[in-house]
């Protein structure tokens, strides 16, 4: 069966599609943080013999800049995601689904599926990895069937063929609108402004 996006529903498409991605990457966001604070203090303090208040400045900065484009980044992917709504159809087959939206077409066999969970308005399936695909099913009409649809995939996992599915790229092209160009340019200069400073210290 094919699900359509319920435009109406665009302001809480992006509030969940941007806490998923949050969920997902904020965890690795983290890791990364820390790393590049360790190594930054270790460069900054040859070794952390002699540790300047300045030097603990520019980690500290550096660590919030990274949340910072983090964010905006999350921000911006959610805005562009949600651009073309009319686009997004949810197709559910025997052993597969595919979501078209407007960046891409994506396939989704279930055979890969390892395990789920689900909350009030949405569930999640979980691939081997990182990998997952989370669906709120009250972003689309008939969200009744949908829910059940779901579920009733939940139930089955490791029950599925794996079958082979070929998808179609969209001709459908997503441009960013001016304010996204002037936000990537100051997250760009921003960085460079940083790489000069810590060059010279």
């Amino acid at each position: 069966m094919v699900y359509k996006i319920n435009l109406e529903k665009k302001k809480e498409f992006e509030s969940f599609y941007f806490r998923q991605g949050v969920k997902l990457f904020f965890p690795i966001l983290i890791s990364v943080a820390i790393f590049m604070g360790v190594r930054m203090g270790f460069i900054l303090t040859d070794g952390f013999e002699t540790i300047r208040p300045f030097d603990i400045y520019i980690v500290l900065f550096s660590c919030l800049f990274l949340f910072i484009i983090f964010f905006i980044s999350a921000f911006i992917g959610t805005k562009i995601a949600s651009s073309k709504l009319e686009i997004w159809e949810l197709s559910i087959r025997e052993n597969y689904a595919i979501l078209k939206n407007s960046i891409a077409v994506v396939a989704i066999n279930f055979a890969d599926l390892k395990k789920y969970k689900e909350n009030a308005d949405s569930i999640t399936f979980y691939f081997r990895g990182i990998r997952r695909f989370y669906i709120n099913w009250n972003c689309f009409h008939d969200s009744e069937n949908l829910k059940a649809e779901l579920e009733n995939i939940a139930h089955r996992i490791g029950t599925f063929k794996r079958e082979t599915v070929s998808v179609e790229t969209p001709k459908t092209s997503v441009k960013f609108k001016s304010k996204f160009k002037w936000i990537f340019y100051i997250i760009l200069a921003m960085g460079l402004i940083i790489k000069i400073v810590v060059k010279f210290l």
